[in-house]
């Protein structure tokens, strides 16, 4: 890995993503569920989705949490979106979870898609309002739900280099790419933080692989923005609130 520093002004022409995907890890032919994952976008004034980011951080967007399987046996109930509001709508800025909706704007960011993301990814497989706010909430680094498994990226043509636009952590060991000029070129991370100027680059995508874990990105990225999330204390109230709604 090697940290390079580039001008401000800096002028980038973007190619059109490829529409290959490459599925990487210890054995690509083997099928892996995934069962879990939290969703992240970077901030980009050239691609389409870090461009909605940007206005609203520097470091990172949390795009949701995601999952594949039942958790409970538990029923919607009709007051189940309103109570997912009520916990969100003063809480989504602690982990940069924006709606890019119009609709939206006046809150700020907040909360026709967030509440939408609740229905069709908590709600329908059985996790009540709380359970899902909390599995959004958690950054901690969690063994084995934590795993890097996605990697999207377009093909810069100045810099010759994969430039990382979305990334996923969650369960299953097999790593999956898109996009870009193909897994053995050389990675970069967008420009991170408030000067901009700094930028992490990644031989190929093994280094990605070995190098851009959950908890270099919470360490170096969320944590940038959000300092208390690199705190015992904040462990240590997400375990316990885990214990009371899990266990």
């Amino acid at each position: 890995m090697a940290i390079v520093t580039f001008p401000r002004v800096f002028a980038i022409i973007v190619s059109l993503l490829c529409s290959c995907e490459v599925a990487l890890g210890s054995n690509s032919n083997m099928m892996v569920q995934r069962d879990e994952r939290l969703n992240f976008i970077l901030p980009s004034f050239f691609e389409e989705l870090g461009r909605m980011c940007n206005p609203f951080s520097r470091f990172f967007c949390l795009a949701g949490y995601v999952t594949a399987t039942n958790s409970t046996s538990r029923l919607p109930e009709i007051g189940d979106k309103l109570r997912f509001r009520e916990l969100i709508q003063n809480s989504f800025l602690d982990v940069n979870w924006f709606s890019f909706r119009a609709e939206d704007t006046e809150n700020f960011g907040c909360c026709s898609f967030q509440e939408d993301e609740y229905v069709n990814n908590g709600q329908q497989f059985g996790l009540s309002p709380s359970e899902f706010f909390f599995k959004v909430f958690d950054l901690r680094d969690l063994k084995d739900v934590r795993n890097l498994v996605f990697v999207r990226s377009y093909w810069d043509t100045t810099i010759c280099m994969n430039v990382i636009s979305q990334l996923s952590y969650g369960t299953g060991d097999v790593l999956k790419i898109m996009g870009g000029r193909g897994p053995n070129s050389s990675f970069t991370l967008p420009p991170i933080g408030y000067s901009g100027e700094e930028v992490i680059t990644f031989d190929g995508y093994l280094q990605v692989q070995r190098v851009l874990t959950f908890d270099w990105f919470r360490r170096n990225v969320i944590c940038g923005e959000k300092p208390h999330v690199c705190t015992r204390q904040y462990d240590e109230m997400l375990s316990s609130r885990a214990s009371h709604l899990f266990d």
